[in-house]
C-alpha cells in the first residue's frame, strides 16, 4: 500500500538538485559494532524533525499524513471501506528499537505512541455483536497506547550516480497492540442519532471484538503507513550519507 503519486512527486523534486543531509541526521557506520544503538539514537532526534517537513530538502509535513487512497477492512462478518485518510498523531511517537541488517536488507522497527487517530470517510455492512450495521459518513479510529513493529525489505535504486532505498511492498508488514481502541461511527442507520449513538457506546464498551475482527485489515493499514513515511524519508536522503562504511 503506498502513494505512488507522492513518491513520484518526491523524485522528481530530488533529481533537480544534490541536498546535502540535514544537521539533524547522524549517519552510522554499518562497522560500528554499536550501529543499532547509534541508527537508534540518531532516529529519535531525527524522526520529530522529519515529520514536521523540511523544505531544503524537499520533504513535506506528514502532521498530519494525508492517505487519500482507499482502505477496505474486512472482518469475517463486516466490511468497512475508508476513503480520505488523514493519520494524526506520528509525533507522538516514541521509538524503542530500530534493528539493521544491512546484508539482508532487512529493517525492524519498534515503538511506541500514546495516541493515534485516524479520521476518514467510511462505508460499513455486516454484523457485529449480531448486530447489523449500514451506514456511511465520518468515522474516526483512536489507538491508545500502542505499541507497533514494522518490519520490511529495502531494495537500492541509483538516480543521478547515488543510491537511494526503497521500501519493497509485498515484504513489509507492521503489527500492532494497544491498551485501548476507541471507534466512532456517524450517521450510521441512516442519520438515527439515538440509534447510532447506541450502536458506538456498544461497538466500544466491546471494543476488542472489533479490533480483533478488523486486526489483520488495519495491519495492512498500518503498514501502508508506515511505508509512506519511511519512503518520503529514504527517497529524499541518498543511501550511503546515511549509512557509511
Amino acid at each position: 500500500m503506498i502513494l505512488q503519486w507522492l513518491i513520484v512527486l518526491l523524485v522528481s523534486v530530488c533529481s533537480l538538485v544534490a541536498l546535502k543531509l540535514p544537521n539533524y541526521i547522524t549517519p552510522c557506520s554499518r562497522s560500528d559494532p554499536n550501529h543499532n544503538a547509534c541508527t537508534l539514537a540518531s532516529a529519535r532526534a531525527a524522526v520529530p524533525k522529519f515529520l514536521k517537513g523540511d523544505r531544503k530538502i524537499g520533504l513535506p509535513s506528514l502532521l498530519p499524513l494525508k492517505y487519500p487512497q482507499s482502505s477496505v477492512l474486512n472482518g469475517n462478518s463486516l466490511k468497512v471501506t475508508l476513503n480520505n485518510l488523514t493519520v494524526y498523531g506520528l509525533d507522538n511517537i516514541d521509538i524503542k528499537e530500530l534493528q539493521f541488517d544491512y546484508e539482508a536488507r532487512k529493517v525492524k522497527f519498534k515503538s511506541f505512541n500514546t495516541q493515534l487517530d485516524i479520521k476518514a470517510n467510511y462505508t460499513i455492512d455486516g454484523r457485529i455483536l449480531f448486530i447489523p450495521l449500514q451506514g456511511s459518513g465520518p468515522c474516526k479510529f483512536e489507538f491508545i497506547n500502542g505499541t507497533y513493529e514494522y518490519n520490511y525489505e529495502y531494495g537500492i535504486e541509483t538516480r543521478n550516480g547515488k543510491k537511494y532505498a526503497k521500501i519493497i511492498s509485498a515484504r513489509s508488514t507492521c503489527k500492532y497492540d494497544v491498551e485501548k481502541a476507541i471507534f466512532n461511527l456517524q450517521n450510521l442507520f441512516n442519520g438515527n442519532e439515538m440509534l447510532g449513538e447506541q450502536t458506538n457506546r456498544l461497538i466500544n464498551e466491546n471494543w476488542m471484538l472489533l479490533n480483533e475482527e478488523l486486526r489483520p485489515s488495519i495491519n495492512d493499514l498500518l503498514t501502508g503507513v508506515h511505508e509512506i513515511v519511511t519512503n518520503v524519508f529514504y527517497q529524499n536522503i541518498p543511501l550511503d550519507e546515511l549509512i557509511l562504511p
